[in-house]
This record gives structure tokens, sequence and C-alpha cells, in this order.
């Protein structure tokens, strides 16, 4: 199908054309498909969404990482090879209480790893100089793993292995509220390998 409807046209002509309709694609959908929330009572509405479903307060989003594979880029040397023997940017997003992205941030390669490409995207630096809009009333977090490092705004879970009652139970709960991000990747994975 895809083949007939380029039939004719050289590769270069469709390559020219083809990221900047991507792009319009997304400038045009983006504002009703994925909504980042801007101020303190957008964010307590998405805390709302935490806590009635998954049983986890004062949270906003949920946050992860994804490699996604790419073609070796020409005269791209190792900079986009990981640890997984393959070449990869870094797709990093926060998800809602009902697995909707809220922001995407895509193309670090994989030398930045999860938490430096974290330390360099435009939601890092709003949250960091406190233009994000985060409730300050309020005890306010992000939630992750472990791949992300502890922020007063970036909640993840107790790492050592003698864990408490409570510590379980708080892992338990975080680690069940981190799921709103990472199945949504799992979904985009599925219909990318079809």
């Amino acid at each position: 199908m895809v083949e007939r409807i380029f039939q004719g046209i050289s590769k270069s002509v469709i390559c020219s054309f083809v990221p900047q309709m991507c792009q319009d694609i997304i400038n045009t959908h983006r504002p009703e498909v994925m909504k980042c929330p801007q101020t303190p009572k957008a964010w307590k509405k998405d805390t709302q969404g935490f806590s009635k479903k998954w049983n986890y307060h004062n949270c906003g989003g949920a946050l992860d990482g994804k490699h996604v594979p790419i073609k070796k880029p020409t005269n791209g040397g190792s900079v986009y090879y990981n640890y997984k023997n393959l070449h990869s940017i870094v797709l990093m997003a926060v998800a809602d209480a009902n697995y909707k992205f809220l922001y995407v941030d895509v193309g670090a390669e994989r030398g930045a790893g999860y938490g430096g490409m974290r330390s360099k995207c435009d939601l890092n630096q709003a949250i960091e100089k406190k233009r994000a809009g985060f409730p300050e009333a309020i005890p306010f977090y992000l939630i992750s793993d472990d791949a992300f490092a502890l922020k007063p705004w970036l909640m993840k879970p107790y790492s050592h292995q003698s864990q408490v009652h409570h510590e379980k139970i708080f892992n338990y709960r975080l680690s069940r509220a981190c799921r709103v991000v990472e199945n949504p990747f799992g979904l985009l994975q599925a219909r990318t390998s079809v």
C-alpha cells in the first residue's frame, strides 16, 4: 500500500517532506493529545487520579525512560550505541494515572542515560526553576524507578534490602503506580514490532 502511494517519487523527495509532515502532525495534535499541566490546579487534578486509582497520594505523574532501537546513523560512531549492544535513542515520558502521556522528550543519545537525559530536559529545568506550576503548599512529586536519582520532586522506591514493613508497602504502591508509564511504553513497542 505505502509503496503504491510513493511510487514514482524519489527517496530524496520523500526524505525532504516526511520529517516536516510528521512535525506538522505533532504540532497540530499535541494540544489535544498531550497536555502537560502547568498550574498547581491542573497538577492537583492529576493527583486525584493517582489517589483514587492507585492509592498513591500527592503524585502528579510517573516518569520513565525507554531505549528505542534505531539504525546506526551515518558517521554516528558509538554516540547512539548502548549497553544492550544496539543503537538507540532515549525516549523519556511522564504519564498520568490513566496511562496518558503528559510529557515526552525524545532523542537523547545513549550516553546521556535516563538520569542525564532527565537533567537536560525542559520539564526538569522548569521544575528546578519553579516554573512548572507544581503545588507549593503540599508535598508534591513525580514517581519513578531506581533508574533516576532521588530529588525533592521525584520519589523512587527504597533500594536497601532490609526494608521494614511500611517501606515494603510504600515500594509496592509506588511500583504499582509506576505502571501507568511502563504499560504505554509496552503498547508502543508492541505496535512498532508488528
